[in-house]
């Protein structure tokens, strides 16, 4: 139901494709703009959506929303490659889109212009994000540093602050509930 995703793949292969269902900024604005006429709640945000969207586990809503798929890692249990990006590489190689916009970075100094390149051009970007995930890029160095329950220790995550607005309280309605609780 994700059209991004591709059906058929070029190789044969034993792999898993690690990556997040994604919903542009056009999309949400176009569905808000459907329920607006419909009657219905307008949703807050893109990842609010797609999350939501994956757990109601109904294909023709999915189908309905226009997710897409970036995939973002690849398993394979005989692999000739070294290092992160070249799964990148093997990744679009197979048909699947993987988000254009990275750096291979030799220290930190590059990391943090890249981090600031980035936030320049974030609030025109295709979908909502909060962050930049930094991963060492050779693959016998993250077996090293290997993972803690579910947290690679060879990667990590750099979240830009939290966009702030300012919420106008426009009515406050009482209820009584049947004891007389006031909520």
């Amino acid at each position: 139901m994700i059209e991004s995703i591709p059906i058929r793949i070029t190789q044969l292969v034993s792999m898993e494709v690690r990556g997040e269902a994604l919903l542009s900024k056009k999309a949400l604005e176009a569905l808000n703009k459907k329920n607006e006429k419909e009657g219905k709640p307008l949703f807050a945000n893109t990842r609010n959506v797609a999350a939501g969207s994956l757990r109601q586990l109904d294909p023709s809503l999915v189908k309905d929303r226009n997710l897409y798929f970036i995939a973002y890692d690849l398993y394979e249990k005989s692999s000739t490659v070294s290092n992160h990006s070249g799964k990148h590489e093997k990744l679009r190689e197979l048909g699947f889109p993987v988000e254009e916009l990275e750096a291979k970075c030799k220290n930190l100094e590059e990391v943090i212009a890249f981090i600031k390149k980035f936030e320049k051009i974030r609030p025109d970007f295709p979908y909502g994000t909060d962050g930049i995930v930094i991963s060492v890029d050779d693959i016998k160095l993250q077996e090293v540093l290997g993972v803690v329950g579910k947290a690679p220790r060879y990667s990590v995550a750099f979240k830009y602050p939290a966009e702030k607005a300012t919420t106008v309280v426009k009515d406050i309605m009482v209820n009584v509930g049947r004891t007389g609780v006031l909520t």
